[in-house]
């Protein structure tokens, strides 16, 4: 089974001074993939209006076309709290996400690219999918150089047996 890692704080207090729900979040590694293979971000609660939170969590930094190993875990989490940050309300008194809607999410995020969700069909949904579905050009570069064939090949030679 994958290991578990909560990547948020605790919870806040609850008080009056304290009218903002704690953002919690779960990020499930797959043991021997980790770092090469991204994790399954997952926002438990609090719930975003429209489909806000869906989209962050199929990102295009979670997905394994966009997961960059070298990258460290906390700039994912703030990647996925700017995105939140620009993007998403809250809805109040509402439970967190299903189940069901973690599970959707991440078939998302490991679905083609080219595979746009309904809800991505509307114009603010659109605009969602556009601002969680690309890389910046950083990110891109990066991630290209670390995918360059003779990258791979120059590996690949170092490992192999001698005389193979």
């Amino acid at each position: 089974p994958p290991a578990r890692g909560a990547a948020a704080s605790p919870p806040a207090p609850a008080g009056p001074e304290s009218s903002v729900p704690a953002l919690k979040l779960e990020l499930v590694f797959t043991p021997g993939l980790h770092p090469l293979y991204p994790p399954w971000f997952r926002i438990l609660s609090p719930r975003f209006e429209g489909h806000v939170g869906e989209a962050v969590m199929a990102a295009a930094l979670f997905t394994p076309d966009g997961w960059d190993p070298i990258q460290s875990v906390k700039a994912a989490v703030r990647h996925a709290q700017g995105l939140l940050e620009a993007h998403g309300r809250l809805v109040e008194g509402s439970a967190g996400y299903t189940r069901a809607e973690h599970l959707l999410a991440r078939l998302a995020a490991l679905g083609a690219a080219s595979v746009r969700p309904r809800w991505a069909l509307t114009p603010e949904g659109a605009q969602l999918h556009a601002a969680t579905s690309t890389l910046s050009p950083e990110e891109e570069r990066r991630l290209r150089a670390l995918r360059q064939p003779g990258i791979r090949a120059g590996k690949a030679a170092a490992t192999a047996p001698a005389g193979a």
